[in-house]
């Protein structure tokens, strides 16, 4: 044997016969019915819960402050929103009309609706090439 190993195991030896702790080691295996895959869920769902948790308070929290702390209050005219409520409507009914007219439109044969729209392209070329 070479001098390093023998010195190696002399001082193997002698940190063996100074120390003479052994550690006691249970064996939890079988206290842990759980699955590695049910184990995860578990974890992930009490972290779930957590952040949950955090954002409500959170939200809660910002709620508060801003009750407490804005100093501004919008003034809203009752008219202008009645307006505007008016003019959504129109909007909504004109693209429930346009919608409509698209589904005729494209309801029709492919040739008919082909020709129609080659139509239109060869109008649009003129309009473009007499400008």
């Amino acid at each position: 044997m070479t001098d390093i190993r023998r010195k190696s195991l002399e001082e193997y030896e002698l940190l063996k016969q100074g120390y003479n702790f052994q550690p006691k080691i249970n064996d939890y295996k079988g206290k842990f019915e759980e699955s590695k895959e049910d184990r995860w869920n578990r974890l992930l769902n009490n972290k779930i819960e957590k952040v949950k948790q955090n954002e409500i308070i959170k939200q809660e929290k910002e709620k508060k402050d801003i009750s407490e702390n804005c100093t501004f209050h919008p003034e809203i005219n009752q008219d202008f929103l009645m307006k505007n409520e008016q003019k959504l409507n129109l909007l909504s009914l004109y693209i429930s009309i346009l919608n409509a007219i698209a589904i005729a439109f494209y309801n029709r044969p492919v040739e008919e609706r082909l020709h129609k729209e080659g139509m239109e392209m060869k109008l649009y070329r003129e309009k473009v090439v007499c400008i």
